[in-house]
Protein backbone atom coordinates (compact mmCIF):
# COMPACT_ATOMS: atom_id res chain seq x y z
CA UNK A 1 0.00 0.00 0.00
CA UNK A 2 3.04 2.30 0.73
CA UNK A 3 4.47 1.70 -2.66
CA UNK A 4 0.24 2.16 -4.33
CA UNK A 5 0.05 5.67 -2.94
CA UNK A 6 3.41 6.85 -2.96
CA UNK A 7 3.99 5.69 -6.79
CA UNK A 8 7.25 3.88 -5.61
CA UNK A 9 8.89 0.90 -7.32
CA UNK A 10 8.13 -2.07 -5.09
CA UNK A 11 11.92 -3.76 -3.89
CA UNK A 12 12.86 -6.68 -6.05
CA UNK A 13 12.68 -9.05 -3.57
CA UNK A 14 8.88 -8.58 -2.92
CA UNK A 15 8.30 -11.49 -4.60
CA UNK A 16 10.50 -13.55 -1.84
CA UNK A 17 7.84 -12.41 0.32
CA UNK A 18 4.59 -13.15 -1.73
CA UNK A 19 6.06 -16.91 -1.92
CA UNK A 20 5.08 -17.04 2.02
CA UNK A 21 1.47 -16.79 1.15
CA UNK A 22 -0.30 -20.02 1.20
CA UNK A 23 -1.47 -20.85 -2.79
CA UNK A 24 -5.08 -21.37 -1.47
CA UNK A 25 -5.25 -18.25 0.07
CA UNK A 26 -7.73 -15.56 -1.89
CA UNK A 27 -4.74 -13.15 -0.46
CA UNK A 28 -1.86 -14.01 -3.13
CA UNK A 29 -4.15 -13.00 -5.81
CA UNK A 30 -4.85 -9.89 -4.62
CA UNK A 31 -1.28 -9.22 -3.19
CA UNK A 32 -0.46 -10.00 -6.55
CA UNK A 33 -2.50 -7.69 -8.62
CA UNK A 34 -1.84 -4.70 -5.60
CA UNK A 35 2.50 -5.65 -7.03
CA UNK A 36 1.50 -4.70 -10.31
CA UNK A 37 -0.69 -1.43 -10.01
CA UNK A 38 2.36 -0.34 -7.90
CA UNK A 39 4.67 -0.84 -10.73
CA UNK A 40 2.42 0.78 -12.68
CA UNK A 41 2.00 3.54 -10.28
CA UNK A 42 5.62 4.06 -10.58
CA UNK A 43 5.94 3.93 -14.35
CA UNK A 44 2.95 6.84 -14.47
CA UNK A 45 4.51 8.62 -12.09
CA UNK A 46 8.07 8.66 -14.23
CA UNK A 47 6.05 10.03 -17.09
CA UNK A 48 4.02 12.80 -15.23
CA UNK A 49 7.62 13.97 -14.02
CA UNK A 50 9.03 13.80 -17.63
CA UNK A 51 6.28 15.43 -19.73
CA UNK A 52 7.31 15.29 -23.38
CA UNK A 53 5.68 16.61 -26.64
CA UNK A 54 6.96 13.62 -28.44
CA UNK A 55 5.43 10.89 -30.05
CA UNK A 56 7.24 8.22 -28.20
CA UNK A 57 6.28 9.84 -24.71
CA UNK A 58 2.14 9.51 -25.69
CA UNK A 59 2.80 5.90 -26.87
CA UNK A 60 4.37 5.00 -23.37
CA UNK A 61 1.51 6.76 -21.73
CA UNK A 62 -1.35 4.84 -23.53
CA UNK A 63 0.74 1.76 -22.92
CA UNK A 64 0.47 2.67 -18.96
CA UNK A 65 -3.80 3.36 -20.19
CA UNK A 66 -3.63 -0.36 -21.45
CA UNK A 67 -1.57 -2.05 -18.77
CA UNK A 68 -4.23 -0.04 -16.52
CA UNK A 69 -7.35 -1.65 -17.52
CA UNK A 70 -5.96 -5.03 -18.09
CA UNK A 71 -5.25 -4.91 -14.50
CA UNK A 72 -8.57 -3.58 -12.76
CA UNK A 73 -9.87 -6.79 -14.94
CA UNK A 74 -7.58 -8.71 -13.03
CA UNK A 75 -8.90 -7.24 -9.74
CA UNK A 76 -12.33 -7.87 -10.65
CA UNK A 77 -11.67 -11.15 -11.83
CA UNK A 78 -10.12 -11.95 -7.88
CA UNK A 79 -13.77 -10.16 -6.69
CA UNK A 80 -15.85 -12.76 -9.17
CA UNK A 81 -14.07 -16.06 -7.71
CA UNK A 82 -14.08 -15.63 -4.31
CA UNK A 83 -15.18 -18.66 -2.06
CA UNK A 84 -18.24 -18.61 -0.72
CA UNK A 85 -16.94 -17.56 2.58
CA UNK A 86 -15.06 -14.18 1.39
CA UNK A 87 -18.41 -13.08 -0.07
CA UNK A 88 -20.60 -10.14 1.89
CA UNK A 89 -23.71 -11.18 3.40
CA UNK A 90 -25.98 -7.99 2.66
CA UNK A 91 -28.32 -6.45 5.24
CA UNK A 92 -31.09 -3.80 4.86
CA UNK A 93 -31.94 -1.74 8.40
CA UNK A 94 -33.11 1.55 8.86
CA UNK A 95 -29.78 3.45 9.90
CA UNK A 96 -30.18 6.23 13.20
CA UNK A 97 -30.55 9.93 12.91
CA UNK A 98 -28.93 11.11 9.85
CA UNK A 99 -27.63 14.47 12.41
CA UNK A 100 -25.53 12.43 14.81
CA UNK A 101 -22.64 12.06 12.82
CA UNK A 102 -21.08 9.75 15.31
CA UNK A 103 -24.26 7.08 15.32
CA UNK A 104 -25.27 7.39 11.61
CA UNK A 105 -24.91 3.92 9.85
CA UNK A 106 -24.29 3.04 6.12
CA UNK A 107 -28.26 2.97 5.78
CA UNK A 108 -28.00 7.09 6.58
CA UNK A 109 -27.22 8.15 2.89
CA UNK A 110 -28.93 4.98 1.36
CA UNK A 111 -26.97 2.24 1.65
CA UNK A 112 -26.91 -1.73 2.91
CA UNK A 113 -24.48 -3.31 5.46
CA UNK A 114 -21.33 -5.77 4.17
CA UNK A 115 -21.10 -7.98 7.10
CA UNK A 116 -18.34 -10.94 5.88
CA UNK A 117 -17.08 -14.17 8.33
CA UNK A 118 -14.07 -11.62 10.21
CA UNK A 119 -12.38 -8.24 9.58
CA UNK A 120 -9.43 -9.45 7.69
CA UNK A 121 -11.55 -10.92 4.94
CA UNK A 122 -13.20 -7.47 4.92
CA UNK A 123 -10.64 -5.33 5.23
CA UNK A 124 -8.98 -7.22 1.81
CA UNK A 125 -12.42 -6.90 -0.11
CA UNK A 126 -11.53 -3.45 0.91
CA UNK A 127 -8.47 -3.03 0.15
CA UNK A 128 -8.83 -4.42 -3.18
CA UNK A 129 -12.00 -1.56 -3.90
CA UNK A 130 -8.99 1.06 -2.62
CA UNK A 131 -6.91 0.24 -4.98
CA UNK A 132 -8.72 -0.12 -7.83
CA UNK A 133 -9.66 3.74 -6.63
CA UNK A 134 -6.47 4.57 -6.81
CA UNK A 135 -5.53 3.17 -10.06
CA UNK A 136 -8.72 4.46 -11.60
CA UNK A 137 -7.30 7.93 -10.40
CA UNK A 138 -4.19 7.47 -11.63
CA UNK A 139 -5.91 6.56 -15.40
CA UNK A 140 -8.16 9.31 -15.14
CA UNK A 141 -4.96 11.77 -15.14
CA UNK A 142 -3.58 9.42 -17.78
CA UNK A 143 -6.32 10.17 -20.13
CA UNK A 144 -6.38 14.45 -19.13
CA UNK A 145 -2.62 14.73 -20.12
CA UNK A 146 -3.06 12.76 -23.51
CA UNK A 147 -6.25 14.79 -24.53
CA UNK A 148 -4.06 18.28 -23.71
CA UNK A 149 -0.80 16.73 -26.23
CA UNK A 150 -0.30 17.98 -29.33
CA UNK A 151 -0.32 14.42 -31.27
CA UNK A 152 -3.24 12.98 -29.49
CA UNK A 153 -6.50 12.74 -31.36
CA UNK A 154 -9.15 12.53 -28.70
CA UNK A 155 -10.79 9.13 -29.25
CA UNK A 156 -14.05 7.75 -28.48
CA UNK A 157 -11.51 5.05 -26.80
CA UNK A 158 -10.21 7.83 -24.47
CA UNK A 159 -14.39 9.09 -23.63
CA UNK A 160 -15.14 5.47 -22.83
CA UNK A 161 -12.59 4.58 -20.33
CA UNK A 162 -13.07 8.30 -18.67
CA UNK A 163 -16.67 7.23 -18.26
CA UNK A 164 -15.83 3.75 -17.11
CA UNK A 165 -13.34 4.49 -14.72
CA UNK A 166 -15.58 7.24 -12.82
CA UNK A 167 -18.43 4.43 -13.09
CA UNK A 168 -15.76 1.59 -11.06
CA UNK A 169 -14.63 4.61 -8.77
CA UNK A 170 -18.34 5.64 -8.04
CA UNK A 171 -19.09 1.58 -7.34
CA UNK A 172 -15.82 0.89 -5.18
CA UNK A 173 -17.01 3.69 -3.14
CA UNK A 174 -20.63 2.79 -2.31
CA UNK A 175 -19.29 -0.64 -1.42
CA UNK A 176 -17.01 0.43 0.61
CA UNK A 177 -19.31 2.61 2.33
CA UNK A 178 -21.70 -0.25 2.78
CA UNK A 179 -18.70 -1.99 4.55
CA UNK A 180 -17.61 0.33 7.20
CA UNK A 181 -20.19 -0.25 9.94
CA UNK A 182 -19.16 -4.10 10.30
CA UNK A 183 -15.42 -3.13 9.77
CA UNK A 184 -15.25 -0.58 12.40
CA UNK A 185 -17.22 -2.76 14.92
CA UNK A 186 -20.65 -1.10 14.94
CA UNK A 187 -22.38 -4.28 13.21
CA UNK A 188 -21.20 -7.80 13.75
CA UNK A 189 -20.77 -10.93 11.31
CA UNK A 190 -25.15 -11.73 11.49
CA UNK A 191 -25.72 -8.11 10.86
CA UNK A 192 -26.65 -7.32 14.32
CA UNK A 193 -26.10 -4.08 16.53
CA UNK A 194 -22.44 -4.85 18.02
CA UNK A 195 -21.66 -3.50 21.67
CA UNK A 196 -19.96 0.08 21.87
CA UNK A 197 -16.86 -1.77 23.28
CA UNK A 198 -16.30 -3.95 20.38
CA UNK A 199 -14.72 -0.38 18.31
CA UNK A 200 -11.46 -1.61 18.92
CA UNK A 201 -9.30 0.58 18.33
CA UNK A 202 -7.18 -1.51 15.69
CA UNK A 203 -10.44 -1.93 13.57
CA UNK A 204 -9.70 1.97 12.72
CA UNK A 205 -6.43 2.05 12.33
CA UNK A 206 -7.09 -0.79 9.42
CA UNK A 207 -9.42 1.21 7.73
CA UNK A 208 -7.58 4.55 7.94
CA UNK A 209 -5.86 4.47 4.14
CA UNK A 210 -9.48 2.51 2.82
CA UNK A 211 -11.42 5.75 4.38
CA UNK A 212 -8.95 8.24 3.17
CA UNK A 213 -8.60 7.00 -0.17
CA UNK A 214 -12.07 6.40 -0.64
CA UNK A 215 -12.63 10.72 0.82
CA UNK A 216 -10.55 11.99 -1.32
CA UNK A 217 -12.37 10.22 -3.99
CA UNK A 218 -16.45 10.59 -3.19
CA UNK A 219 -18.22 13.58 -4.62
CA UNK A 220 -17.55 17.24 -3.15
CA UNK A 221 -20.39 18.39 -0.91
CA UNK A 222 -22.19 14.50 -1.38
CA UNK A 223 -23.38 13.35 2.33
CA UNK A 224 -21.10 10.20 1.39
CA UNK A 225 -18.12 12.50 1.63
CA UNK A 226 -19.32 13.92 4.89
CA UNK A 227 -20.30 10.83 6.04
CA UNK A 228 -16.62 9.05 5.71
CA UNK A 229 -14.88 12.39 7.40
CA UNK A 230 -17.55 11.36 10.40
CA UNK A 231 -16.22 7.76 9.83
CA UNK A 232 -12.70 9.39 10.40
CA UNK A 233 -13.67 11.65 13.30
CA UNK A 234 -15.02 8.56 14.82
CA UNK A 235 -11.75 7.05 14.83
CA UNK A 236 -9.81 9.66 15.96
CA UNK A 237 -12.23 10.65 18.86
CA UNK A 238 -13.34 7.47 20.22
CA UNK A 239 -10.83 4.83 18.97
CA UNK A 240 -7.58 6.89 19.76
CA UNK A 241 -6.07 7.12 16.59
CA UNK A 242 -4.77 9.98 15.86
CA UNK A 243 -3.49 9.23 12.12
CA UNK A 244 -7.15 9.67 11.41
CA UNK A 245 -7.16 13.20 12.27
CA UNK A 246 -4.49 13.99 10.80
CA UNK A 247 -5.77 12.94 7.23
CA UNK A 248 -8.36 15.06 7.49
CA UNK A 249 -6.82 17.55 8.58
CA UNK A 250 -4.12 17.51 5.42
CA UNK A 251 -5.19 19.72 2.58
CA UNK A 252 -6.39 18.18 -0.62
CA UNK A 253 -4.56 18.24 -4.14
CA UNK A 254 -4.85 16.37 -7.17
CA UNK A 255 -7.21 12.70 -6.52
CA UNK A 256 -3.96 10.64 -7.67
CA UNK A 257 -0.93 12.25 -5.88
CA UNK A 258 -0.71 11.01 -1.95
CA UNK A 259 2.53 10.80 -2.05
CA UNK A 260 3.16 13.29 0.51
CA UNK A 261 0.32 12.32 3.15
CA UNK A 262 2.19 10.57 5.95
CA UNK A 263 0.08 8.43 8.48
CA UNK A 264 1.58 8.91 11.60
CA UNK A 265 -0.18 7.71 15.14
Amino acid sequence: MKCITEHVNPPDNVNLWLETIPLDDPGLKLSRCNLRTARLCHEAQKLFDNYSVDELWLLKMLGVIKEAVLIDLQYQQWADSLPTPWRPRIFRKPGKDPTDRFTAHASSIGLPWYVYEDVYVAWASNNCRAARIHLHEVLLHCVSLIELHPHSETSRYIEETRITSRDIISEMISDICASIDFCLGDVDSVGDPAPTEYRMPLRGYLMIWILWRTYVSAPEGSDCKLWLGSRLELISNFMGVEAARAVLDRSLGDKWDMRYTKFRC
